[in-house]
């Protein structure tokens, strides 16, 4: 065992971790859909209007980032002051029971305990702030972490694809099967962690925790002008990114009528450019240009293909631009964390980096919101949308251009 110890890396439990707690997340989207819209499954009432049915299917798809808002900067915070392996280990078995009581309650047919599932996975979930503060915690300067951050990226792209194909197929024979994988690939990861994990930072004396910790943590980081505006650099990001692709199979349905077969082939694609662009591109940019620029240039592409989307008239320039955005997007993801990070001490990288999911986890939740008003009225109202949400995070990072230049030469 010692031996095997030394040859496995701390990054890759950290790795294994983050591509798991993505691939729970991924993996309702071929599942949650059919579920709560098709009338023939009895998890919904079948008397509830296609209205009612929308309604429930973004409630438990919210579910997820509301619970991670609240427990993002707890979880954070806990590994600054116990440790990460501990509580790496603690909320991986978390998310765990979550998946067993969603796979439970779809076999059994209930949304209450569907969306109870959905809020403690998400609530466990807050650990992706843990993986990302261990990725910090061995990194040896500024490169390696734009590098390690983006090898997570990478982790989470290629979970994200894999998640789409197993939803999508063991889905289709009983829609509970994939939430029972999910149970005991987390029970199997928390093995990994207990034996391969190094601890990677110091812990200190536990000091008490307030109740809405989250809102606390939140609204005091606010107050200081140069936080709030690092925080809304990610805030914006997801808004933009999460609203665009949670509408991305509306806006090719309503377009070109395409199947639920060319979707699956789309979301495929878009997982397989995120993983490539975060393995390959990213650790080469982390070489030679500082993560905020990067950041810069990313944004406003994202942002500029984003509006070119409604110009597309054909399936193809469609897909093209939108693979675009996606290829911006992955960058702009690591390089935005790497940003984020930069602006914490070693010792309170867990507790920056949760606020800062705290703070995403509202843009995961206005993004898709709004976007569905704008939807409703039409479709291309949507990528006009997200592409000032880019726009507006690009405007934020030059009002702090100076702060982040200082941290940069002191790093």
């Amino acid at each position: 065992m010692a031996p095997l110890k030394k040859r496995i890396r701390p990054l890759y439990p950290i790795a294994v971790t983050y591509f798991l707690d993505n691939f729970g997340l991924a993996i309702i989207f071929p599942i949650f859909t059919p579920l709560f819209l098709n009338p023939q499954f009895a998890v919904v009432d079948p008397a509830a209007s296609a209205f009612e049915r929308s309604a429930l299917l973004g409630i438990a798809i919210a579910c997820f980032p509301f619970a991670q808002f609240f427990s993002s900067p707890i979880i954070g915070e806990l590994s600054d002051r116990w440790g990460r392996k501990s509580i790496l280990t603690f909320t991986i078995f978390g998310t765990s029971l979550g998946y067993l009581i969603t796979g439970w309650a779809i076999l059994w047919g209930g949304i209450i305990p569907i969306l109870i599932g959905r809020l403690i996975t998400g609530l466990f979930a807050g650990n992706l702030t843990v993986c990302l503060a261990a990725a910090a915690d061995i990194s040896q300067g500024e490169k390696a972490r734009a590098k390690n951050f983006g090898l997570l990226g990478s982790a989470g792209g290629l979970s994200f694809v894999l998640a789409i194909l197993m939803g999508g197929t063991l889905g289709s024979y009983n829609p509970s099967f994939p939430f029972w994988v999910m149970t005991v690939l987390a029970w199997l990861n928390t093995l990994f962690v207990i034996n391969f994990f190094p601890e990677s930072h110091p812990t200190r004396a536990p000091k008490k925790l307030r109740l809405l910790q989250s809102v606390h943590n939140v609204m005091g980081a606010l107050k200081t002008e140069t936080n709030a505006r690092v925080y809304f650099i990610f805030f914006f990001f997801l808004i933009a990114w999460t609203a665009s692709m949670q509408f991305l199979p509306t806006f090719f349905i309503q377009r070109y009528h395409v199947s639920t077969h060319i979707l699956t082939v789309v979301f495929i694609g878009i997982g397989a450019i995120w993983a490539l662009a975060n393995l390959v591109i990213n650790p080469f940019c982390a070489r030679f240009i500082h993560p905020p620029k990067t950041l810069v240039v990313c944004l406003i592409g994202l942002g500029v293909f984003l509006i070119t989307m409604p110009f597309t008239h054909t399936l193809f320039s469609s897909q093209f631009v939108f693979y675009g955005a996606v290829l911006m997007g992955a960058l702009a993801w690591s390089n935005a964390l790497t940003t984020v990070s930069l602006t914490a001490s070693a010792e309170g990288q867990g507790s920056v980096l949760g606020i800062n999911r705290s703070v995403g986890s509202i843009g995961t939740i206005i993004g898709p919101t709004i976007g569905g008003l704008l939807a409703g009225i039409h479709v291309n109202l949507v990528y006009f949308f997200t592409a000032c949400a880019s726009f507006c995070a690009v405007f934020v990072i030059f009002s702090i251009k100076k702060f982040l230049a200082k941290r940069h030469l002191s790093d």
